[in-house]
Formats: structure tokens, sequence, C-alpha cells
């Protein structure tokens, strides 16, 4: 991995060795074969949790207490500290662009957050994120 890491630009090729599920299994080279290997070992079962152990009444054995206001200075603070050159979310929006626009936003933002929170409707699309597996 370091000598592929300092290799020139341009000069880098991808190389995924050959695979196998178990020691008994003969190692394979065909791309499709590779990937559900590494789907199986990285996304295992149907992605539910497993929430047999657990009993209908149960309660929460303890609780965090979150303020339902965000203030705009609170969302320009976040937003300045993102990381520029990331790849955007699922918003398609650059960091670097959300940067520049903080201070116009920042008010329309702060109230839709506070909504948000108050009211713990959270739409499914704010829980979505891209994960690249390396």
């Amino acid at each position: 991995m370091s000598r592929w890491s300092r290799q020139a630009t341009g000069t880098r090729t991808a190389h995924i060795s050959a695979l196998r599920r178990n020691g008994q299994e003969e190692a394979t080279q065909d791309n499709e074969k590779r990937a559900q290997i590494l789907t199986e070992r990285f996304f295992p079962g149907d992605g539910l949790a497993d929430l047999t152990d657990i009993e209908n009444d149960q309660q929460p054995t303890s609780t965090i207490h979150i303020s339902t206001t965000v203030t705009p200075d609170e969302i320009e603070e976040v937003i300045h500290k993102f990381l520029n050159g990331k790849a955007p979310g699922p918003d398609s929006i650059p960091n670097e662009i959300l940067k520049i626009i903080a201070l116009i936003i920042k008010e329309d933002l702060a109230q839709a957050v506070s909504e948000l929170l108050r009211t713990g409707n959270i739409p499914n699309s704010y829980k979505e994120s891209i994960t690249a597996v390396i």
C-alpha cells in the first residue's frame, strides 16, 4: 500500500487481490464474484438491527436533553467548520458553497433546524448519507 501511494500521479492502477469467502474456497479474480464477497463481508445480513432481546415495555435508562432552539450564529459556526474538498452529500452541495452562502441562509436554516428538533419530524432524506468503502 505504501509503495502504491508513492507512485507518480497518473501511474496508479487499481488492483484488488484475488478473494475467497473462507480457507476452503478457491480464490477468484472475477470482478463480479469479488464484488459479491466484499458486499457480503461489509454489509452482512439485511442491515436491520436485531431487536428481539428488547422488551416492549422497556424504558430508556438515560435521556439527553437537547435544546430545540438553534441560533443563526450556531449554524454559521458549524458551517464554517466544514472541511473543504470533501465529497458533497446527497444534496450535492459542496462545503465550499455552503461557506460562501452561510450569511444568506443562516437565519432560515436556524429556523428550519429548530422546527425539526421541536417537532421531532425529521424527513428520511435527512438521514441519508453516502459511504465509500475504500
